[in-house]
């Protein structure tokens, strides 16, 4: 379990353009943007894009200090909390979106 705890340390330390936070964040918007319109037939408001990006943000930064040991949660109670903060057009939108397969976020985000 260390030598996986050192492997998100130092994958959420890097602060290059290359960054997790810089890759997820580009394909959690256009899984968002692909996610919405699948379900709704048109693209997010721009008010939603940018509650999702803070919603995002906020995710990205959490699970960095969570890694980091700052904070003092298990997964279990982490996840309900972020679930719990998601806004709901993400959360209905989610719950109807027809994935291609059995593994999360199989399609989203790729434009298919």
């Amino acid at each position: 379990m260390n030598l996986k705890w050192s492997f998100y340390r130092k994958l959420y330390s890097d602060k290059s353009q290359n960054s997790i936070i810089n890759y997820g964040m580009k394909y959690a918007m256009k899984m968002v943007d692909d996610v919405v319109v699948a379900t709704t037939g048109k693209p997010p408001a721009p008010l939603q894009i940018l509650e999702a990006k803070h919603h995002t943000f906020g995710i990205f930064g959490l699970q960095q200090e969570w890694f980091l040991g700052e904070i003092n949660l298990s997964s279990d109670e982490l996840a309900q909390f972020l679930y719990d903060k998601t806004p709901e057009f993400l959360k209905t939108a989610f719950q109807n979106y027809n994935f291609q397969s059995d593994e999360i976020l199989s399609n989203a985000g790729t434009g298919k």
